[in-house]
């Protein structure tokens, strides 16, 4: 235990050689960003999410307890977007790509290739088909699992992944809750989302750690807007600010923990084209930005997600974290003066004091925006796959809940329900329905 939590120390601590959260080549947009953001900080802490969603939709919410952020892969990215933009060219929804692709597209998407079957489909035609894990393959990324949905708006697909209809308790990966399964639990360590004009999510390995791990802001454009940041290390931050617009403003944390959490900022007052970059400091001082160099852009579609050009360090980078006489609690810069151990919560003085007995909440027994408990509600599509399935994948209809960023109650999506069935006809030789759930879980126990 001592060997690994030293190595991991190093990790953690050692200098990124790479450019993290910087577009490259138009990858990352915003509305990936966004997904990215959504997913790590509903894994600091999954309770908040599972609460606003409910027993009756969410049966099985307490299965699920904080995980480590999912790092940024530019190959799963670009598998991602690319499977979006196949789907919406080619008239589908599904895992498979609806034709055999070419061995090619790693060097041609999306400079040569749009993704129209000419180009992208062996012969130029629709025949056959190719499988996300070969897909992914072929841009050079692993493959644990995927998830698409119909929306191209971040918040709209996050939700009907995350508040898809699922009345059972039962704590396994499963048809009706797989999108929510894999965001909430996968250990493959890193993801990459693609948007455009659907969204898909590939889950794979390849993911190098990173302090700030994912930043965002949603909504896109307005006169305000949320900033979101999650931190991962071994020791809280010293500092957790956003410089918007060249004046620094101390981050609040309201997810997770010190150690891996989520920070956000609203942001309001705002017109034109914001640029905007998240910098903290670790335990030892050293400035940590996000992305690293560059800044991104609050406006409509002409305000550039990413720049690298970033504002200047104005009023407010230069704060002076305050902790004396605090052992505990906010250091006035949006970083922490330290962490209060089991049975203990920090007190509005900055004290360690014993956490009060908290027998905690009746049971939620509301159904989410008035709907019945069989309510499969409209909202738009969702499907999920994961390599548990052995090759097959499981798509189910999407939840109608559409919540705000944070706080707000979910409000009911009007689109008319276009899903018909939470399964999918088996290939010809592979298991009935009934037998394939079954294998689904037990395929994903092993691997556990």
């Amino acid at each position: 235990m001592i060997r690994w939590s030293f190595a991991l120390a190093v990790l953690l601590a050692s200098p990124a050689a790479f450019a993290v959260g910087e577009e490259k080549n138009g990858f990352p947009n915003w509305a990936e960003r966004v997904e990215h953001e959504w997913t790590n900080r509903a894994r600091v802490e999954p309770s908040i999410e599972m609460t606003k969603c409910g027993p009756m939709r969410c049966g099985e919410a307490a299965c699920y307890t904080p995980k480590p952020p999912l790092y940024w892969n530019e190959n799963l990215n670009r598998a991602a977007r690319f499977h979006s933009v196949h789907q919406k060219t080619n008239g589908y929804f599904a895992h498979d790509s609806k034709c055999a692709l070419v061995s090619t597209l790693n060097t041609t998407y999306p400079s040569t290739c749009n993704g129209a079957a000419a180009c992208s489909c062996v012969g130029g035609t629709l025949t056959g088909t190719t499988s996300p894990s070969a897909r992914t393959a072929i841009f050079g990324a692993g493959y644990s699992g995927e998830i698409i949905a119909s929306p191209s708006d971040p918040n709209s697909a996050f939700y009907l992944w995350l508040y898809e209809s699922s009345a059972s308790a039962t704590c396994a990966f499963s048809i009706p809750n797989g999108h929510r399964w894999l965001i909430l639990t996968s250990g493959s360590g890193a993801v990459g989302f693609g948007v455009d004009g659907n969204s898909t999510g590939d889950f794979g390995g390849g993911g190098a750690p990173y302090k700030i791990p994912s930043g965002a802001h949603y909504p896109r454009s307005g006169a305000a807007t949320e900033l979101w940041a999650n931190w991962y290390d071994t020791a809280a931050p010293k500092a957790a600010m956003v410089n918007v617009g060249g004046t620094c403003y101390p981050m609040a944390k309201q997810r997770g923990t010190d150690l891996n959490g989520a920070w956000m900022y609203n942001a309001t007052g705002l017109s034109g084209c914001t640029r905007y970059y998240f910098t903290f400091k670790d335990s030892a001082g050293a400035q940590v930005d996000y992305p690293t160099t560059g800044s991104l852009g609050i406006g409509d579609s002409t305000c550039a997600d990413f720049s690298d050009s970033r504002p200047a360090a104005g009023t407010g980078c230069d704060c002076a974290p305050a902790c004396s006489g605090k052992t505990c609690g906010n250091d006035g810069c949006g970083g922490s003066c330290g962490t209060c151990g089991a049975g203990k919560t920090c007190s509005a003085a900055g004290a360690c004091v014993d956490a009060p007995v908290d027998s905690g909440p009746p049971p939620d027994t509301s159904v989410p925006d008035g709907a019945s408990p069989s309510d499969s509600a409209p909202g738009g599509d969702a499907a999920v796959e994961d390599d548990a399935a052995l090759g097959d994948d499981a798509s189910s209809p999407g939840s109608d809940a559409t919540p705000a960023p944070e706080g707000g109650a979910p409000t009911a999506d009007s689109a008319s329900f276009e899903g018909s069935c939470g399964c999918r006809t088996p290939r010809p030789g592979s298991s009935p329905p009934t037998m394939l759930l079954g294998l689904i879980v037990l395929a994903f126990r092993r691997r556990r």
